[in-house]
């Protein structure tokens, strides 16, 4: 609602990406062509569809955002097109690490720090690294973590997700949250230091569980670009406009 784009124009693309799968480092590949989405396994055991599915947010059921941009004609394209789907990492302590990585600052130091991240402490496959497993960061300590991928105060975060993603690792790191009530979800993620309301509020959205929503600074600047909207009227604005829309 920022700055509606209107209908994207059909691309066709190829990702790959490493991960961390039951028996060690894997590579998938997704692509889409002519309109049509597929995947393959690059490197590694097993069958990627559950991650890829996880990725893609295939697993949530998003037909009530469709029946609601179908009424509107300025909308009609998201449902006609079936989009309207969250990108996500394979893991919620992924997804949480980079979510740290915005805390109080700009888009480009957060693709930098969640690099340096993957490329010291990641593992190599098929010309890619995966994303750290919590045990590669807990081996590292605060001074270095701060140092090498210049995260400053965040190291400090980094440590206490990575030790709660070894404490409790079918949910961090496996998908015992898909069974956990909205309440349940946010209260888990809300108990790692450095994620606040804002970051509890973008994972339960990720993931399915939306409660109450925030508004970032980027987009309370963009609305005040836009519409003249001071920062502080921002919240009662999208309150008043979007009643009911979220947990829709």
């Amino acid at each position: 609602w920022v700055a509606d784009p209107g209908p994207p124009t059909p691309i066709s693309a190829r990702v790959a990406r490493g991960f961390m799968g039951p028996s060690g480092p894997c590579a998938f590949e997704v692509k889409v062509e002519d309109g049509q989405l597929g995947w393959s396994l690059l490197a590694g055991e097993g069958d990627p569809t559950d991650t890829i599915r996880k990725c893609l947010s295939l697993d949530i059921d998003i037909s009530r955002l469709h029946d609601l941009a179908s009424r509107t004609e300025r909308f009609s394209w998201i449902s006609e097109q079936k989009l309207g789907r969250y990108l996500r990492s394979p893991t919620l302590f992924e997804d949480a690490f980079k979510i740290m990585c915005t805390a109080n600052t700009n888009w480009a130091n957060t693709k930098k720090m969640v690099g340096l991240a993957v490329e010291l402490y990641g593992t190599p496959v098929a010309g890619l690294r995966t994303f750290p497993a919590p045990a590669d960061i807990i081996k590292v300590s605060e001074e270095e973590l701060q140092a090498r991928t210049r995260c400053g105060y965040r190291a400090e975060w980094f440590l206490a997700l990575a030790r709660r993603a070894e404490e409790r690792p079918d949910i961090w790191q496996g998908n015992a949250w898909n069974g956990m009530g909205t309440e349940q979800f946010a209260e888990e993620v809300r108990s790692v230091p450095g994620i606040g309301p804002v970051c509890q509020s973008y994972l339960c959205r990720f993931y399915g569980r939306p409660r109450e929503y925030t508004i970032d600074t980027w987009v309370k600047g963009r609305s005040k670009e836009l519409w003249g909207i001071e920062k502080k009227e921002i919240q009662g604005f999208a309150d008043d406009r979007y009643r009911g829309i979220s947990r829709q």
